[in-house]
């Protein structure tokens, strides 16, 4: 509509043009004249909730559609787009200042935003069967309101892609934070960005980011400089360097440095920058007057830090002077000499038509360089050996490189970046389902991203696919937990028991009303079935749950305060207890959670120190080198490390009761719980019989989809831990061993469907190994149990306790008197006597010789957390 010359663009919500609840609109200027050409929606609360209730009840009859018929809808919109390219174009070049032939130009990548938009995020999102609700750019206002006409009149049903428009800090926060949101997709600045990683975190959201990029153009000695000078100009300053895969560093080999300046310049020189609606003009205005003055301020800057201007600066260009377009946010092309490359102009984005050119001397040193900032978006390597440009790019840490051209892909591949430029992947076929969430750390009460900017991929093992990134922190970050922590500690030591139990009874609760949302999350983490993780009479099913009943829960419970690197393989769960303890009103800085691997994270939280004691549950390789770490600092150390449990069963036992409970004590979680039954030993007499019941009983374990109810085993946790396993069955059988049932081959309820990728192994059980065969001594933490008989009590005692673990038993015999000797003769720190995983919390459990220090549960998890102190004062 057009009032006094005004267009008022609306939001777009359940197919019909409405205008915001409150009235207001942003006035919209006109990037070439700095006048005011339209107004746009300003939404709040209200609209954005109106929008994502109207993409909440299209989302049912979308999703059921079927692909092909969504795939119409989607070729109908880029049919309608093409037919329309012209008035995109002459919208966008009036929109951003973007020049009209650009806006137009096919083979030049992103150059339309709106187009770009469409195609990256809404049809991906769309062609899912997903609804979407989009709060574009301010400056993209104009096209972002035609691409709704052309979806309307493709034939898009009403509600399934809706636009509200706004401001970021009002319209995108409130979207962003909303809770029937399940995933965001943002491109734009490293500062916004990581405030709605930080959001999407807190509301377990799936969080794709494209953002901000300092990329380096790397010229090297033996380059064709007729071809590479004009496509460096043109990587420098197409839409005005306002693209993020725009290169503002050049470093060129001092050998060819001064022959490229000369040519860089002289080609820069020619660019028309002007109204950006005539052919001939090459750079239009900046997108706003803050970005200009933004801008200028870098030019300035560059002078302050010894650079040199060597063509364009902070004068208008003259071809706007003395016209309408004078007042339009028009900048110079601009190349700069003699900076160092820790300047801020070097390190910092600009976004903006601003480009620093650098010498320098040989390989290792520009590639340096290039990765020496935090951002990793793109590069492009220009070299006439092949082999030298790849083996530059694959050292580069950026998620995309072009070599001898740039801008130039296949559209089905993925593109994004690494480090402070984003997370996730757009583009082909990846980024309809690739959009991670990220899992950042908790410090002082808050969600914080990695110093490093550096994630690790979380691989859901059902699929063998990743579903999100973690944290890896490393130096700096554990020092920020650390003396958070330590500002912490007086006031919380401080605090009375009884305050400090109504916290932990507030994180209960909080546990208990969501135990559905963390089994699920379990399920999906490390494979266990979800009715397993729900299955409260099961000892340390939930691995977050025990993680904190019997290390964080204690440390508060005593005063202290706590940083906890958990294992990268719970760590959905972690972050969500983070969100629990938060709510439960724990203060800020009385439990700290930094992420990462246990050989980067880890080993720094271990030798910190200010770290008073260590609580570690794992492997005996990396508990030696913590208990050594230890040592060393005078720190307290409580292990719970490895088992190989033995399952004795003498000839007088009740087989209906024994049959059940050992099938379920080795096969339980996929034998990825500490505590499982690897061995049996069974008494020769009832050997033949017990063996064939327990296969019977063993085949009939259903392994599959985590998340189905009729599910017993899910896969194992990561492909490390798949490949070992499968590697001790094929031992196995190199040792003598029979496999009486499961073996290597898949089960056959994945095979031809999504879980085929999957970490999914049968129940193995193995007969026929001798007791010092490494299968029968060393612990593998999968669902493979191996089989003997023996002939009496003193031999299986002797058996049991032949490894170097010492962590758990069961055994087996109406004998109660007997089942108590043998109890009492094994090396291990627990035993099940007719039963398996029963106990009281408030006894000690713990391993001896290679199976841990110290006990965890009850008053023995306090006393590790505590010191005694003996006062002695004279009458």
């Amino acid at each position: 509509m057009v009032i006094d010359n005004f267009f008022s663009v609306d939001n777009f919500i359940n197919g019909e043009y409405i205008a915001p609840s409150s009235g207001q609109y942003i006035d919209n200027f006109n990037p070439s004249t700095g006048k005011v050409y339209s107004q746009v929606a300003n939404s709040g609360v209200e609209d954005v909730n109106n929008a994502v209730e109207a993409a909440s009840k299209a989302l049912p009859l979308w999703s059921a559609t079927s692909r092909e018929e969504r795939s119409k809808v989607l070729l109908r919109i880029a049919d309608l787009w093409e037919a329309r390219a012209k008035e995109f174009a002459h919208a966008e070049s009036k929109d951003q200042g973007k020049p009209a032939t650009l806006a137009m130009d096919v083979d030049v990548l992103g150059s339309v935003a709106m187009f770009r938009y469409f195609v990256w995020k809404i049809a991906p999102c769309i062609a899912a069967g997903c609804t979407a609700v989009c709060k574009p750019s301010e400056f993209t206002s104009v096209t972002a309101n035609m691409l709704c006409a052309v979806m309307k009149e493709a034939g898009l049903p009403d509600g399934v892609c809706n636009m509200v428009f706004g401001t970021g800090s009002q319209t995108g926060s409130v979207l962003v934070e909303h809770p029937q949101v399940a995933a965001i997709s943002f491109t734009g600045g490293c500062e916004t960005g990581s405030k709605i990683n930080e959001a999407g975190s807190r509301g377990l959201k799936k969080v794709a980011l494209e953002l901000g990029g300092k990329n380096a153009n790397i010229v090297f000695e033996d380059v064709d400089l007729p071809t590479c000078i004009p496509v460096s100009v043109k990587s420098a300053f197409l839409n005005q360097g306002e693209i993020c895969l725009c290169n503002s560093r050049m470093f060129v080999h001092r050998s060819v440095y001064d022959e490229f300046l000369e040519l860089f310049v002289a080609e820069t020189k020619k660019l028309v920058v002007g109204d950006p609606s005539n052919k001939s003009t090459f750079m239009g205005p900046v997108v706003n007057r803050s970005q200009y003055e933004k801008i200028l301020g870098y030019i300035e800057l560059a002078k302050q830090e010894g650079g040199k201007i060597e063509c364009g600066g902070v004068e208008k260009p003259s071809g706007v002077l003395g016209t309408e377009l004078e007042g339009g946010y028009f900048i110079q092309p601009t190349v700069i000499t003699g900076l160092s490359p820790n300047s801020r102009v070097m390190q910092e984005e600009i976004f903006g038509p601003v480009v620093a050119i650098c010498p320098f001397d040989d390989e290792d040193e520009v590639i340096a360089l290039a990765n020496g900032t935090k951002y990793g978006l793109s590069a492009s390597v220009w070299s006439r050996c092949g082999q030298r440009a790849r083996r530059v790019a694959e050292k580069l840490r950026t998620g995309n490189v072009w070599i001898n051209t740039w801008m130039v892909r296949d559209m089905s591949m993925p593109i994004g970046g690494v480090k402070a430029s984003g997370l996730g992947r757009e583009g082909g076929p990846i980024m309809a389902i690739e959009n991670f969430f990220s899992i950042n750390n908790f410090i002082n009460g808050k969600y914080i991203s990695p110093v490093s900017g550096q994630y690790i991929d979380n691989f859901n093992p059902s699929t063998g696919k990743v579903y999100s990134q973690v944290a890896n922190s490393g130096v700096e970050d554990v020092n920020n937990a650390v003396e958070a922590a330590s500002k912490a500690l007086p006031l919380w030591s401080a605090t009375s028991r009884e305050e400090r139990s109504k916290v932990l009874l507030r994180i209960a609760d909080l546990w208990e009303a969501r135990a559905k949302e963390f089994a699920h999350a379990e399920s999906k983490d490390q494979g266990k079935p979800a009715t397993l993780a729900m299955d409260v009479d099961v000892l340390g099913s939930v691995a977050m749950f025990r993680y904190f009943v019997w290390k964080i829960a204690p440390c508060i419970a005593a005063g202290c305060t706590a940083v906890c690197k958990p294992s990268e393989f719970t760590s959905v769960t972690a972050n969500m207890l983070c969100a629990v303890m938060k709510e439960a009103g724990l203060p800020d800085g009385v439990c700290n959670m930094v992420f990462g691997t246990g050989s980067q994270t880890g080993s720094v939280l271990v030798e910190h120190p200010q770290v008073a004691a260590i609580s570690f549950t794992g492997g005996c390789e990396t508990g030696s080198k913590i208990n050594e770490a230890g040592s060393r600092g005078l720190k307290k150390v409580a292990l719970e490390l490895g088992g190989k449990n033995a399952n004795i069963v003498f000839e007088d036992v009740d087989l209906p009761t024994c049959i059940p409970v050992s099938v379920k004590s080795a096969f339980l979680n996929q034998g990825e719980i500490c505590l499982c039954n690897s061995r049996m030993f069974i008494h020769r007499s009832v050997y033949d019989e017990f063996l064939e019941l327990f296969v019977a009983e063993t085949k009939k374990l259903v392994v599959g989809d985590p998340s189905n109810k009729s599910t017993f085993m899910g896969p194992v946790v990561n492909r490390s831990q798949y490949e070992k396993i499968l590697g001790y069955i094929e031992l196995a059988k190199q040792e003598g061993g029979k496999i009486e049932c499961g073996g290597v081959e898949k089960p056959p309820g994945v095979l031809g469907t999504e879980l085929e990728g999957g970490y999914f192994i049968q129940p193995t059980v193995i007969t026929g190994l001798s007791p010092n065969s490494r299968v029968m001594q060393e612990e593998i933490f999968g669902p493979v149990v191996a089989i003997c008989p023996f002939d009496d009590e003193d031999e299986v005692i002797a058996l049991a306790n032949g490894t170097k673990y010492g962590l758990s038993a069961s055994v087996w015999s109406r004998c109660g008197q007997r089942a108590r000797r043998v109890a009492e003769k094994l090396r291990t720190g627990n035993v099940w006597i007719n039963t398996w995983m029963v106990r009281d919390m408030s006894m000690p459990i713990g391993g001896v010789k290679a199976s841990g220090l110290g006990r965890e549960g009850g008053e023995y998890a306090l006393n590790f957390f505590t010191d005694y102190k003996s006062i002695m004062m004279k009458n």
